[in-house]
C-alpha cells in the first residue's frame, strides 16, 4: 500500500512539472505567470485532507512521524497555492510575488528561531526538515495572499 502512494505522488510530481514547463510560445515570457487551472484548487483541498488524515487512519506512520502525510499534504499546497484565481491581472501577480518572498523570508526565519531555541535550551540542536520548511512556506504564502487579497478588495 505505502509503495502504491509513494508510486502514485512521483508520478504526479513528474506529470505536474513536466505540464507547468512544457514550452507556450503564443504567450509572453513576462507578461502572464504559467498557473495551473482554477480546478486544480479544489484537487489541491482533496489531496492536502487526503495526506492529513489518511496515514493516521491506514497506520503509515514512521517512529509516530507522518512523513508521507507531510509529502501529500506538500503537494495539495502547491496545487492550491499555484493554482490560478478567478480574475488573474497584474495586481494578484504582484500580490502573489509579494506575498511568495514574504513566506520564505518568515520560513527561513522560523527555522533559524527554532533552531536558536533549541540550542539555548540544552539540546544538541534540531534542525527543520525540509518538508516541514516547505509547508510552513506554503501555508504562511496562503495565509498572506488572501488577506492581502481581501485588504485590496476591500478599499476599491
Amino acid at each position: 500500500m505505502k509503495t502504491i502512494v509513494v508510486i502514485c505522488v512521483v508520478v504526479m510530481f513528474i506529470a505536474f512539472g513536466i505540464w507547468i514547463t512544457k514550452d507556450n510560445y503564443e504567450k509572453a515570457v513576462f507578461k502572464k505567470l504559467i498557473l495551473f487551472p482554477r480546478w486544480f484548487k479544489y484537487l489541491g483541498i482533496v489531496i492536502f485532507l487526503v495526506g492529513a488524515i489518511l496515514p493516521f487512519e491506514l497506520g503509515l506512520l514512521y517512529e509516530g512521524k507522518n512523513f508521507l502525510g507531510l509529502q501529500i499534504a506538500n503537494m495539495g499546497l502547491f496545487l492550491i497555492c499555484f493554482s490560478k484565481d478567478k480574475n488573474e491581472d497584474e495586481m494578484i501577480n504582484l500580490v502573489r510575488l509579494k506575498s511568495f518572498y514574504r513566506s520564505v523570508i518568515s520560513g527561513f526565519l522560523f527555522s533559524a528561531v527554532l533552531y536558536a531555541i533549541s540550542v539555548f535550551s540544552g539540546n544538541e540542536g534540531n534542525y527543520t526538515s525540509a518538508t516541514e520548511l516547505v509547508m510552513f512556506i506554503l501555508i504562511v504564502y496562503l495565509f498572506n495572499f488572501y488577506i492581502t487579497k481581501s485588504r485590496i478588495r476591500s478599499e476599491k
